[in-house]
């Protein structure tokens, strides 16, 4: 009588490490785009983060500068000298005054930008930004550099719409130690005249 061997049903060694090695391996290649995938909306969201407070520090000022009128007074006679580090606004019935002041920082650090609001002599400091974000560079540009509604030396050449254009350079290191820069620049014709 013949025996029948009776084949039994299982993986080898060799198929298992097979098998093993190719789940490693599509394990592998998931793990890795998972892992950049979660990096770039890192990036994203902190290059959101800078552009945000950025636009925001400029809606602050392009606010201020059309609903205020530039104080010529603060800079006395001569007018202003291109760039200017700091601005003074003034309401139209120049009781309340807004300066922006920025404070270059030592050796190509980054400075700070204050925007001083109040009546008189009493000023309040407002925060622009948060602490995530830096600004290397601030500029104002103002036109013209005298008071166009002076009429001292009337001369209708001279009666002006100002300008105000400014310039700034932002930036933000990221959780990583990567450096994201922006540099912006808008320009806003007050809206006033006299």
């Amino acid at each position: 009588m013949v025996k029948k061997i009776r084949a039994k049903n299982g993986f080898s060694l060799i198929e298992m490490l097979v098998a093993m090695a190719i789940f490693m391996l599509f394990t592998g290649v998931l793990l890795s785009s998972y892992l950049g995938i979660v990096k770039a909306l890192r990036n994203a969201e902190d290059y959101r983060i800078l552009y945000s407070e950025a636009r925001h520090v400029f809606d602050v000022i392009t606010d201020t500068a059309r609903n205020y009128k530039i104080d010529y007074d603060s800079v006395g006679s001569n007018g202003f000298v291109n760039p200017v580090k700091n601005l003074t606004f003034s309401s139209l019935d120049g009781g309340e005054k807004v300066n922006f002041v920025y404070n270059p920082g030592a050796g190509g650090n980054a400075g700070s930008l204050v925007m001083k609001r109040g009546e008189g002599a009493i000023f309040s400091d407002v925060a622009l930004y948060s602490n995530e974000i830096s600004i290397k560079d601030f500029n104002f540009y103002v036109w013209p550099v005298e008071d166009p509604f002076s009429y001292k030396d009337f001369k209708v050449t001279n009666n002006f719409q100002p300008k105000v254009t400014f310039s700034a350079v932002f930036e933000k290191v990221t959780s990583a130690g990567q450096t994201y820069e922006m540099k912006l620049q808008t320009s806003v014709s007050l809206r006033n005249y006299n």
